[in-house]
């Protein structure tokens, strides 16, 4: 937290080089960091180079900057030649303010013929990248060894896929991809993540509590007037009736002199 850093890997630099093993990272918060150095990844980077069952879930990655770095935040290159399509899960986590040169919050660089990432249920806020025009800012995919029986098509789906769940306020795709084949430029395409889902007037218990509050006040406030025009109207026939009684029956006249 807090923190310049020169060094060239990263804040966290994390390498998965055990077959089946395993590593955690959960609940962390990497908040105010800016990376100097030209040869930065990002502020989390990890290196998988053997299988490994690894999870990092529920961390919050805030404020993290650099300016010739390819992400801010998440750097994951994925190396894996042994054939394991283990599912990476780098689930629940929360984006917020991230700026890197490619992406803003995540990059992945894949040399594996697997779409095996699990990101679901992230949240991105205020992601931006040095890109005109802010394709990738929450994330970049960079797949260099894709498999025969890919497609656009089932690249985007797939990508879909991997971020379900996951909120973004930016107006523009923001999830980009990009396929290599023999170091050549394939073909693109790119995801926009739905925007978060506000609450409506009715799932807000404050304003459920105010309108209740409200209705009982206007229902008090209408029985006291109704009350207060009854007392009125009893009071005037009151008043009323005691003036008849005052009347005499037979009214005076006025004698003749004779």
């Amino acid at each position: 937290q807090d923190a310049q850093i020169y060094h060239e890997g990263g804040s966290v630099t994390l390498e998965a080089g055990i077959e089946n093993g395993s590593f955690v990272i959960q609940d962390c918060e990497f908040t105010n960091i800016i990376l100097n150095d030209e040869k930065s990844k990002a502020v989390l980077s990890v290196a998988f180079v053997a299988g490994n069952k690894s999870e990092i879930t529920g961390n919050t990655f805030i404020n993290c900057s650099t300016t010739n770095s390819p992400t801010g935040a998440l750097y994951i290159a994925d190396e894996a030649f042994d054939g394991s399509d283990i599912k990476y899960v780098f689930s629940n986590n929360t984006f917020t303010n991230n700026t890197g040169k490619t992406s803003g919050s995540i990059y992945v660089l894949s040399r594996v013929q697997f779409l095996h990432y699990n990101f679901s249920n992230t949240k991105f806020k205020l992601s931006k990248n040095n890109v005109t025009d802010g394709l990738g800012q929450d994330a970049y995919f960079k797949f260099e060894e894709p498999g025969d029986t890919w497609t656009n098509e089932t690249v985007t789906a797939a990508i879909k896929g991997m971020f379900n769940g996951s909120t973004s306020d930016a107006k523009n795709a923001s999830v980009y991809f990009q396929v290599y084949k023999g170091e050549q430029f394939a073909y693109d395409g790119s995801y926009a993540l739905p925007n978060p889902k506000t609450k409506k007037w009715y799932q807000n218990k404050y304003v459920i509590i105010g309108i209740a509050c409200g209705a009982v006040v206007l229902i008090v406030a209408i029985v006291v007037i109704i009350i207060a025009i009854v007392y009125c109207r009893k009071r005037r026939a009151t008043y009323s009736s005691k003036g008849q009684e005052k009347d005499p029956l037979i009214p005076h006249t006025q004698q003749r002199s004779v």
